[in-house]
């Protein structure tokens, strides 16, 4: 459950920051939030990003953070191997896209990722969603592109209700959103409780090995509750927002269903705590309308407990393993915008110390703690330049820096660093049509469970680990008529990665392990797009996709690696139709195409071809009160991101909604 004293406490921290800081604030009048990591001034020239607003949330009725990405452009979700619901983007590795809250990053550097399927909603103003070579106060692990997220501050836009959800496979939702303003401070507030049990499928033949009963999937049970709340401070010329975020879940991992256990024990494994708490400061002031400076720091603890079963009837534990972070980042943004010239000073600061302990019950023996630690450091610069308001030139550079000052019992990693460059063009000329070229190189540092990480004996380490580097460019065409119904973007794109984190299969002493390896890189080439047309009041249509191809070099083995989980297609139909005021509904359908997979024999599978339809349906009851039915995967397709491991079946909820 979640610790209530350790909530007061960083609230007691809250108020005490905020008297402090608000001293030097107290002649100030009111200024715009300060939230997004990188701005798009009058001289600079950035790929055009995905925004997601309120009223695109209304319309997708999300669950979970998860829910949000269904059907985007270029985003695609999954669930992993140890039942995390991950982000990709472009069909990439998960670790190559960074996700931030507020600025603050999200995900858990020991792994390099988040499960975005155990974090709330309520909390969420708008999302943006950038790919290719973002901008550089990302910092060095934002690859191949990043998603913020941005808290609310207030109830504008319908942002504020209390909602509960009821659904199929034992779904309950209950969100309470609320925002005031009191004395010149904006206090904000969400909570939510989420219980779902376990999962159906269509088809059990894919999973012929994993534990089922009645149509479902035996230990894919979850659990999760949130609390998350800020406190706001605009001013003439400053502004400041603290807030706190805590999740404390509960969740089953379904074993690879392809697996004999007689050839090769899966993973049952369960969690039975996995504990997030992180605060986040945001500071920012402007000095002259010229000069600027904008601060982001943040501590996340992050806890969780794993236990592995002898066998798929989860009654006895054959280990456990518990894991326990802490990180705290710092991000400070100096910006210059005068006349037709701009730029920014930027540095990044993250640390961060990981302790387990692993647990043998079978015979009883408690191993040693291990402590790891890593710090990542980038510090760069850009220019900015603008030609008669047509064309926007920004060029720059940032010095990356990686280390793992302590690494347990294990060899340690050699310090890595590297060059991070970029050079965007933006041209506008007149009328709504823009085209923006982007060139940039990026790094990925190795995380710490890729170099030390055996996962419960999964896995055999490699501390030798490379870091990935990306040569990425964008050619996007956009155009944006203000009084036509129709809108399109279009992306060219493709990506060159050296020494891409790879998995490959050892066997030590007859048995068979995963372990991480960089091989020598891939080529990735690719077109995106996105159109809009309105065709009435009533009815507008949506219509985005990413065709892509990827391609590994060939090695030092003379032999070529496969690019395994990232699919060739992509493709996305959004329906929006009017009834009335009173009803309204969406269609989406979604076709997922040309991904494969590496089975036990080592032999590629093809993970077949998938068509997804959801329907939801809103109904404005009275006054504020909504009743919505969303009809997930209605056909009851077959979903398979990763072998052994599917989507669920057809899924159905109804909620219910009070706007404050």
């Amino acid at each position: 459950m979640i610790d209530y004293l350790k909530i007061k406490r960083n609230f007691l921290i809250f108020v005490c920051v905020i008297l402090v800081i608000n001293t030097s604030l107290a002649n100030e009048a009111m200024l715009d939030e300060i939230t997004v990591i990188s701005n798009k001034s009058s001289n600079r020239a950035m790929q055009l990003v995905t925004m997601i607003d309120q009223e695109e949330l209304s319309r997708s009725a999300p669950t979970s953070l998860s829910d949000i990405f269904l059907n985007r452009p270029i985003v695609s979700v999954r669930s992993n191997s140890r039942g995390e619901t991950v982000l990709r983007l472009r069909g990439s590795n998960e670790r190559q896209a960074a996700i931030f809250l507020d600025g603050a990053s999200l995900s858990i550097p020991w792994d390099g990722r988040i499960d975005i399927g155990l974090l709330p909603i309520g909390m969420i103003d708008r999302l943006t969603i950038s790919k290719g070579a973002v901008p550089i106060e990302y910092g060095s692990n934002a690859m191949l592109g990043a998603v913020e997220i941005l808290s609310i501050n207030d109830c504008d836009f319908d942002k504020c209700s209390l909602r509960t959800e009821m659904g199929g496979d034992g779904l309950q939702n209950h969100t309470f959103t609320n925002a005031k303003n009191i004395n010149g401070y904006n206090l904000a507030f969400s909570g939510s409780y989420r219980r779902k049990g376990n999962l159906s499928y269509s088809k059990m033949d894919i999973i012929q090995f994993a534990p089922k009963k009645e149509g479902k999937r035996l230990n894919t049970d979850s659990e999760s509750t949130s609390l998350w709340f800020s406190v706001d401070r605009k001013l003439e010329k400053s502004s400041l927002k603290i807030s706190h975020l805590s999740v404390d879940a509960n969740k089953g991992v379904p074993p690879a269903g392809h697996i004999d256990p007689s050839i090769k024990k899966p993973r049952y494994w369960r969690y039975p705590n996995w504990d997030l708490q992180q605060t986040t400061l945001n500071v920012s002031h402007d000095f002259n309308n010229i000069t600027s400076i904008k601060l982001t720091s943040w501590l996340q603890q992050f806890e969780q407990t794993i236990n592995q079963y002898d066998d798929m009837a989860y009654l006895s534990i054959e280990k456990s393993k518990k894991d326990k972070d802490t990180t705290k980042g710092l991000r400070l943004v100096l910006n210059l915008n005068r006349d037709n010239i701009g730029g920014r000073l930027i540095g990044n600061y993250q640390t961060t110390s990981h302790y387990q302990q692993d647990t043998n019950y079978k015979p009883l023996v408690t191993l040693p703690n291990e402590k790891y630690a890593q710090e990542l450091m980038s510090l760069g610069a850009e220019f900015d330049i603008s030609i008669k308001e047509k064309l926007r030139i920004s060029l720059g550079s940032s010095y990356d820096h990686f280390k793992t000052p302590i690494s347990g019992d294990k060899n340690p990693q050699p310090n890595l660093s590297d060059w991070a460059s970029n050079i965007n063009f933006e041209w506008k000329p007149e009328g709504s049509f823009y085209a923006i070229f982007s060139l940039g190189k990026r790094t990925r540092f190795p995380t710490l469970r890729e170099l030390y990480g055996v996962a419960l004996d999964k896995f055999i380490i490699n501390p030798n680990l490379r870091p990935e580097t990306a040569i990425l460019a964008d050619l996007t065409f956009s155009w944006f008529p203000e009084e036509s119904p129709a809108s399109i973007t279009t992306t060219f794109w493709t990506t060159k990665i050296s020494d891409a984190i790879s998995k490959r299969q050892v066997i030590e002493n007859n048995n068979r392990y995963d372990q991480r390896y960089n091989i020598s890189g891939s080529k990735g080439k690719g077109f995106s797009f996105e159109a809009t047309y309105l065709f009435s009041d009533k009815l507008q249509m949506q219509l985005n996709g990413n065709l892509q191809s990827n391609e590994a070099d060939i090695g030092k083995d003379d032999l070529r690696p496969p690019i395994l989980m990232q699919p060739e297609v992509q493709l996305n139909l959004v329906v929006d139709y009017d009834f009335s005021e009173q009803l309204t509904s969406r269609l989406s359908i979604q076709k997922i195409d040309g991904a494969i997979d590496e089975g036990l024999d080592g032999k590629i599978v093809e993970l077949g071809s998938s068509n997804r339809i959801d329907v939801n349906f809103f109904i404005n009851i009275i006054d504020n009160w909504k009743v919505y039915i969303a009809l997930n995967n209605i056909n009851d397709a077959i979903i398979l991101p990763q072998l052994g491991f599917p989507d669920s079946g057809r899924e159905y909820k109804i909620g219910f909604e009070r706007l404050l």
